[in-house]
């Protein structure tokens, strides 16, 4: 009883930290963009493009759907 309420919360626990908003973007940091201290990103694989605080790439994919 006890392995199968520990299989279902690790379940739980990796269908939480899924981060299937990004899973298929790969986020490149663009230097020669100066934007006031925010780094610039550009995703390879939709084109989207992000600007965060210094040297985090982004969470979330802004592709235009």
């Amino acid at each position: 009883m006890l392995l199968i309420v520990t299989v279902i919360v690790v379940f739980i626990v990796l269908a939480l930290l899924n981060t299937s908003g990004t899973a298929a973007c790969r986020w490149r940091e663009d230097r020669t963009v100066d934007t006031e201290g925010l780094s610039y990103w550009r995703c390879h694989v939709c084109g989207a493009t992000e600007k965060t605080a210094k040297g985090r790439p982004p969470n979330v994919c802004r592709a235009p759907r």
